[in-house]
């Protein structure tokens, strides 16, 4: 019974850990994506990156872009199985935050 519990808690910590990194990928993306365009503003857009790469770097190593992510993936940063899902949730923040700016009218609020 102890061997079966400890081999679920282990499954669910591996489940758990790879899920981190792709809400940690969804979230930087789409801070940067709703920075991008809410502002358009260089300085702005470079701090949203530096404070989501401090952020979530250690987490999930920071890509928050495929072009980049497949980067990491061709110099074997990240596994190949992780490549798709983490493009996914990149693309996934992104349509996110331009729905996000496309219902809300967020350059009025700011």
């Amino acid at each position: 019974m102890l061997i079966s519990n400890l081999y679920t808690a282990n499954l669910f910590l591996r489940f758990s850990y790879k899920m981190n990194k792709l809400v940690v990928e969804f979230l930087g993306t789409f801070a940067l994506v709703l920075v991008v365009l809410v502002t358009g503003n260089a300085w702005a857009i470079g701090a949203t990156l530096a404070l989501a790469i401090v952020a979530g770097g250690a987490i999930s190593g920071g890509a928050f872009n495929p072009a980049v992510a497949t980067g990491m993936w061709m110099a074997n940063k990240i596994r190949k199985a992780d490549l798709i899902p983490y493009i996914l949730a990149e693309l996934l923040g992104a349509v996110v935050a331009y729905e996000v700016t496309r219902r809300v009218d967020l350059q009025n609020i700011l």
